[in-house]
């Protein structure tokens, strides 16, 4: 990698951890976006003064290997929204040079990168070869926010080609950046394990909200059913419970392989159910909570936590959202604290908003009808949350050693 240039297109949640690991390596680097707010903070950083972070397209053809970390959601009707992507590898077939190496990291299907680059540049720049002039490599990110144990330095990462020459570029490349890439033998392969690992993540969690369903009927705890099963040394694997999975890629991955399958006539029955869990556990935690509080209209609700994981300010996808959005419908009053929203976030709220502080002050905890608790953020005390709360229901087990006391309710 001696005196090339990488440029990253796309510096969010996955983008800016590269390009931060690429700046740490000492490689050029070149960071593409399209937002301007976003730009500005990123220059402020210190990976971000060290890289040339731009709008211009034109500054990614002097680069020798291009990173497409952009989104690929669904739309509103669950299908795969490709065209992050699409748009990404036109730009990319615009202002690349001979010799280019192109690498997506961005999740999606069987079949897609290929599809895409055959279809794309043989049209917009006919005078380079895919394979030979241009080489093409699909590595899917495998970034966790807040995992204190595995970064993408010590994430084992796939890395594939187009050809055998496209996955020695794309070796060569990340070699610098991470400690073990892992070849496997095609595109496809990487595109289906990457979303082998969201979906069986999926099937698993959506197993363990049934299962709660189930233990409630004895009105046991299934956080400690989960732990007293997670003894056994071999053959199990701990999943907890929620109020439905959110963010970028577990409940969005699945259904770029349910469309993929659909289309070919294949039924994915155990995929299509867990997603279909999903979706639906939202609504099934606030029937708990309905008949843990009755009738809700006008009851004032302290909700606590909107993200869809603890520590983060994410909210793309969040189940306690969707919660959120129930409960006003039902007429109750909600007022949300999360700490890790931005002002802007806490804005764009269709609820009110409370600062963390003022959940130290007396009284006003005490004054809500009921605290409803969804995110383990590290920042809420939530021994002290209890004891100025007049009713909690937990959905996420942060009392689960106090779910038998008259205050706390399971949901």
């Amino acid at each position: 990698m001696q005196n090339k240039k990488v440029g990253v297109m796309g510096l969010g949640y996955v983008g800016f951890p590269l390009l931060s690991r690429l700046v740490s390596a000492g490689i050029e680097t070149v960071g593409y976006d399209v937002d301007e707010k976003r730009i500005d903070e990123l220059r402020q950083t210190p990976a971000g003064s060290k890289a040339n972070i731009t709008d211009d397209a034109l500054y990614l053809s002097g680069c020798d290997y291009v990173i497409i970390c952009v989104p690929t959601p669904v739309d509103a009707e669950g299908l795969p929204d490709l065209s992050f992507v699409r748009t990404a590898m036109v730009i990319i077939a615009n202002a690349v040079k001979k010799g280019t190496t192109i690498c997506l990291e961005s999740t999606v299907n069987p079949g897609v990168t290929r599809s895409i680059v055959t279809s794309i540049f043989p049209a917009t720049a006919p005078e380079l070869k895919l394979g030979t002039d241009l080489h093409i490599v699909y590595s899917p990110e495998r970034e966790d926010p807040t995992n204190r144990e595995y970064n993408l330095g010590n994430t084992p990462k796939l890395v594939s080609g187009l050809t055998e020459a496209c996955l020695a570029k794309g070796m060569a490349l990340y070699r610098e950046l991470v400690d073990v890439p892992v070849p496997v033998s095609s595109l496809e392969v990487a595109e289906a394990a990457k979303c082998l690992e969201n979906a069986q993540r999926l099937v698993n969690i959506s197993l363990m909200n049934e299962y709660k369903r189930y233990t409630a009927l004895y009105d046991i705890d299934i956080f400690e059913v989960i732990d007293a099963a997670a003894t056994k040394p071999f053959g199990f694997t701990k999943y907890y419970p929620s109020v439905g999975v959110g963010g970028h890629c577990i409940p969005v991955d699945p259904q770029y392989v349910l469309a993929d399958a659909h289309s070919k006539k294949v039924s994915l029955p155990t995929l299509a159910r867990a997603v279909e869990t999903n979706t639906l556990e939202p609504h099934n935690v606030f029937k708990r909570i309905k008949v843990a509080q009755g009738n809700l209209d006008k009851v004032t609700i302290l909700l606590v936590g909107v993200t869809y994981k603890p520590n983060i300010s994410d909210t793309r996808e969040s189940a306690s959202m969707k919660l959120l959005h129930l409960l006003s419908q039902a007429g109750a009053y909600v007022t949300v604290c999360d700490p890790m929203l931005s002002d802007e976030q806490v804005r764009n709220l269709p609820a009110s908003a409370l600062p963390l502080h003022a959940l130290d002050e007396p009284g006003v905890v005490s004054d809500f009808d009921v605290v409803v608790t969804t995110v383990k953020h590290d920042a809420i005390n939530f021994e002290n949350l209890y004891m100025q709360a007049t009713s909690i229901i937990d959905t996420a087990g942060i009392y689960r050693k106090k779910h038998n006391s008259d205050k706390v309710r399971r949901a």
